[in-house]
């Protein structure tokens, strides 16, 4: 694979830019922050940040998409811990 290929597959950073969207958005709101903000709290380049996302919107969905499976799967975890109710 080319190397102008390979930034689209790594994971870490992607992880690492929804990350900084989500203290982004804390910080500055969600109609406020920016993808200089995103930068910041990610700790990559505002061009790196454009590679993976072409827009908020795409950073949006992608993070309401990430935490949406989190919380899936958090919940799953806990009903399959929880003891058996009666029957």
């Amino acid at each position: 694979m080319s190397r102008l290929l390979c930034w689209r597959n790594v994971p870490e950073t992607r992880e690492r830019i929804l990350d900084g969207v989500a203290t982004a958005v804390a910080l500055h709101g969600i109609a406020k922050f920016d993808m200089g903000d995103v930068s910041r709290t990610s700790g990559v380049s505002r061009g790196t940040v454009y590679r993976y996302f072409p827009n908020r919107g795409a950073l949006l969905a992608q993070l309401a998409h990430r935490e949406g499976t989190r919380f899936r799967q958090r919940l799953l975890d806990a009903l399959a811990a929880a003891p058996p109710g009666p029957e």
